[in-house]
């Protein structure tokens, strides 16, 4: 086997962006991933509503990461 010193990601590479349905596919895409933001956002609404009461116990339990202290202490101060 034959050792290769040229780097193979220095030749240009070019996506060609200008067709009509490259634009159509990229709105579709837009679409898509809004309506998945929008789902997931407005399912954790409609089941627990506005009560984020999970939220300081699993700030409080990290106690051993490497952020310390600040999410404990965060945990801690909630409003």
């Amino acid at each position: 086997m034959a050792y290769q010193s040229a780097n193979p990601l220095s030749e240009e590479f070019e996506v060609s962006l200008a067709g009509p349905l490259v634009a159509y596919w990229i709105a579709i895409l837009r679409v898509l991933t809004g309506w998945w933001f929008f789902h997931a956002g407005i399912t954790k609404l409609i089941e627990d509503g506005l009560a984020y009461g999970y939220g300081p116990t699993y700030l409080q339990g990290m106690t051993g990461t490497a952020l310390g202290p600040i999410p404990v202490w965060m945990g801690n101060n909630l409003a």
